[in-house]
């Protein structure tokens, strides 16, 4: 009889020896993801870019002469460095940018980094986007397509809509693309009316190159 029932029991401790087994594995890799969501490869990378607000001041000068201008990535972080600085002037420091970068450019694509609140942590997000131009919306636009928190790759969409809940006014998040209302900037003097406007946005050679368009009239 004692032989008949020994291998249920042997059955019983090899299931249960299974499901630890999986048990500590799912958390291990619990564990793994959590430190990959918090081990952010690029914090303090652009902490020393210098903030730089010419670079509108170049566009404007082109608008007049070609209605093209291009720059480096290093000349856009110190112009983003700029708009951080803008950014955070009124805010609380719990909710300020503490980064916003080109972390490298490859063909039509750039990789962009910001270090932003989320629920009163801080994370390193990084996206692969496209930027361009849709004329017909006049609207500035990045197709990301790959994201990273710290070190954990993440679906694109969610990771886009989170942002969409904190992009300045202007800006709005669908699908897997964020975009933007095209920068411009109108004045009068001496019975005249300039316009300035970006008109297109696009990647090339390694360089971002800005397209824009200025017009004058009788105010």
């Amino acid at each position: 009889m004692q032989g008949k029932y020994a291998l249920p029991r042997r059955r019983k401790k090899k299931g249960a020896a299974i499901a630890l087994t999986v048990v500590l594995v799912l958390l291990a890799l619990v564990c793994a993801g959590l430190l990959m969501l918090f081990h952010d490869p690029n914090e303090g990378r652009f902490d020393k870019v210098k903030a730089d607000g010419s670079l509108a001041q170049k566009v404007l000068a082109a608008s007049f002469a070609g209605g093209e201008t291009t720059f480096s990535a290093e000349e856009a972080n110190g112009f983003l460095a700029y708009a951080v600085q803008r950014y955070n002037k009124d805010r609380p420091a719990e909710k300020q940018l503490h980064a916003l970068a080109v972390a490298g450019v490859s063909g039509q694509n750039a990789d962009v980094y910001v270090r932003a609140p989320v629920r009163g942590k801080y994370f390193g997000v990084l996206l692969n986007v496209t930027p361009g131009f849709d004329a017909a919306k006049s609207r500035l636009v990045f197709r990301v397509n790959s994201a990273r928190v710290g070190s954990l790759p993440a679906p694109a969409g969610p990771v886009v809509s989170e942002i969409g809940k904190r992009l300045p006014q202007g800006f709005s998040a669908e699908g897997d693309t964020i975009s933007c209302a095209a920068p411009g900037v109108t004045a009068s003097a001496a019975g005249l009316t300039g316009t300035v406007k970006v008109t297109g946005l696009q990647l090339r050679q390694g360089r971002f190159a800005v397209s824009s368009r200025a017009e004058l009239k009788a105010a």
